[in-house]
């Protein structure tokens, strides 16, 4: 039994090998690493953390990268969050695919002992497994958040959990299956938040440069970046209250 397991990660490893070799891939920004005076980086294992400079308050949030997309691109947002008190740890995923290391995110405890719950979420495919994870271990993570249009994938709705849920979408994100964006809410608990980002578009939640298929947006990355910060870090906020 143990060679026919073997013998099929091997073939779907290389299935996925060969769907990526005409893939476009997304690497950061050369300035994606720049972070303010009161953000600092740190490398442990397969997680880039992104820590506040002199104490963070209790909830912290484990961020799976968009498919394709380095998850060094995500710094820019990352920073934005823990510059508000919150850490984050953005996870390195294999072949740049969430869905090949959905379960990464749970080392985010032992990296970061201090921080007393967790959040979790992430960008497009990112978001779908962050989700499926929430699904999997319930009472996990104190919450979700989903960029991008992003949603539970199909049989893992929370729908019934309770959990408190935030989703953010650009207005011209050209990439999200209006149909599947359509159906979203009803996989998330009815208190889930819904938040539009006018001009924003798929692309610009990271830093990668524009993305195929993607809608021309109407604001600035810096733009974007600095409403879905602000509302990332105040939904962390409110799981921080007593």
């Amino acid at each position: 039994m143990k060679s026919i397991r073997l013998r099929a990660r091997v073939l779907a490893a290389l299935f996925i090998l060969a769907g990526l070799a005409g893939c476009t891939r997304y690497a950061p920004a050369p300035d994606a690493l720049t972070v303010p005076a009161n953000v600092e980086i740190r490398q442990s294992g397969r997680l880039l953390l992104i820590v506040p400079r002199g104490g963070a308050a209790r909830t912290g949030l484990v961020f799976y990268p968009g498919g394709l997309v380095d998850h060094r691109a995500y710094v820019p947002l990352a920073a934005r969050i823990a510059g508000a008190g919150h850490p984050v740890a953005i996870v390195r995923m294999p072949l740049d695919l969430a869905v090949l290391g959905k379960r990464r995110g749970l080392a985010a405890a032992q990296a970061l002992p201090s921080v007393g719950r967790w959040a979790i979420g992430g960008h497009s495919l990112g978001g779908a497994m962050a989700a499926d994870l929430v699904h999997a271990e319930p009472g996990r993570f104190a919450g979700l958040v989903l960029l991008a249009a992003s949603y539970p994938p199909d049989g893992a709705s929370i729908a019934g959990t309770g959990l408190p849920a935030l989703s953010i979408v650009g207005t011209r994100d050209r990439v999200v299956n209006p149909e599947k964006l359509a159906s979203a809410p009803s996989l998330l608990p009815p208190e889930a938040r819904f938040v539009r980002i006018e001009g924003g578009n798929h692309a610009q939640f990271g830093d990668y440069g524009p993305q195929k298929g993607d809608g021309a947006p109407g604001i600035t990355r810096e733009e974007q970046l600095a409403v879905a910060g602000t509302e990332i870090a105040r939904f962390l906020d409110a799981l921080d209250a007593p």
